[in-house]
């Protein structure tokens, strides 16, 4: 069990970093999205996350990510959706509303998997 759990977390890992680096993501920006107020020491070190607090986010996140490669396609308009300023937002981009709450992560996820064939 315990070996099934660590091969499934180093799926996770693989396919989390291959979202990080379609999507571009800055340290600061990928600490938000993981739940920055969790961090216990240098960004990068996956060890000083508090661990189910970002599976948590990382699943959802990765969710989104296979939403928004079906329905942008293209990964300049995924970063360019991403990190746009919106007024249905609060005059904040999606990475910004997502880092401030694990529900934002949710909803948005929520939609874009509503458009997806």
């Amino acid at each position: 069990m315990v070996n099934e759990n660590a091969i499934e977390m180093r799926a996770m890992m693989s396919r989390w970093e291959e979202l990080r680096d379609r999507w571009a993501l800055r340290p600061h920006e990928e600490a938000g999205l993981l739940g920055g107020a969790a961090l216990r020491g240098p960004v990068g070190e996956v060890a000083s996350w508090r661990a189910p607090r970002m599976e948590q986010r990382m699943r959802l996140l990765i969710d989104l990510g296979v939403a928004l490669d079906l329905l942008l396609i293209d990964g300049d308009r995924i970063n360019y959706w991403l990190r746009r300023e919106r007024d249905s937002m609060g005059g904040r981009s999606p990475i910004e509303v997502m880092s401030s709450s694990v529900e934002w992560i949710r909803q948005l996820r929520g939609v874009a998997q509503d458009f997806v064939p």
